[in-house]
């Protein structure tokens, strides 16, 4: 994961990446995955795609029948997800929360406090 440097078969030494993520308080699996997708030809749509993979995102509580909430929300959403998302995945959740934040869209108080939650 790039975050640190063995040497000797005795020494841990922490990189870059290491201490960023020690620092921030960011997952390992989260700072490989931002150092691997990130680079300067990254659109909006692939940032907020790289941000909702992150690791910390997975716990966030998808409630029952809140899929059918989150795909009315998508229609109204200026980022269209690729494929064919699966509404019930909190990555997916996090997506649409954060274009929504981004968006300014006005949403539900469970919804509002998930986004508070994320950000």
């Amino acid at each position: 994961s790039k975050c640190i440097s063995i040497e000797d078969e005795m020494d841990c030494l922490p990189l870059n990446l290491g201490m960023i993520a020690a620092y921030y308080y960011i997952n390992y699996t989260t700072i490989e995955l931002f150092s691997l997708s990130l680079n300067n030809k990254t659109k909006i749509r692939g940032l907020l795609e790289i941000i909702s993979s992150a690791a910390e995102y997975e716990a966030v509580p998808v409630r029952h029948r809140e899929d059918q909430l989150l795909r009315s929300l998508a229609t109204r959403l200026p980022n269209k997800l690729a494929g064919s998302p699966r509404y019930n995945d909190p990555h997916v959740k996090v997506n649409l929360l954060l274009q929504a934040h981004l968006s300014r869209l006005q949403l539900g108080a469970e919804l509002q406090g998930d986004t508070e939650m994320i950000l």
